[in-house]
């Protein structure tokens, strides 16, 4: 079992996970990246005609389920959004089941905020 836990809180003195960084490591067997920071599957300016962005990155790594975002997000949705994801994530973290539980994740968030839909129409599912 591949895992790759990447944290990053307040200022740090190590850089950003970037696409090359994570493109760059050989995660073969990794199932599941989710990737609640800003942004994470929005493709840069530069590169505005390739789909490359954190996102693909760690998918073309290896990942074969990757979670990210479109935009950014608050601390609060990036929280409850979280939260109920692995709630809606079989016990044994069936990572198979993550586009399932991304879908049930945002159709409960959509029910419950539904004038606001940053707080669920952020988050995608990449992958199978």
């Amino acid at each position: 079992m591949t895992e790759l836990h990447i944290r990053q809180a307040a200022p740090s003195p190590s850089p950003a996970p970037t696409a090359a960084g994570a493109m760059g490591r050989a995660l073969a067997g990794g199932e599941l990246a989710y990737l609640s920071a800003c942004e994470t599957v929005l493709a840069g300016s530069a590169l505005a005609d390739e789909v490359i962005h954190l996102g693909s990155a760690f998918h073309t790594a290896g990942f074969r389920h990757v979670i990210g975002t479109l935009w950014r997000v608050t601390d609060g949705t990036a929280t409850e959004t979280a939260r109920l994801f692995y709630h809606h994530l079989p016990p044994d973290l069936d990572a198979d089941q993550a586009a399932q539980a991304l879908h049930t994740t945002a159709v409960e968030l959509r029910t419950r905020y539904p004038q606001f839909p940053a707080r669920w129409a952020s988050y995608v599912h990449i992958g199978p």
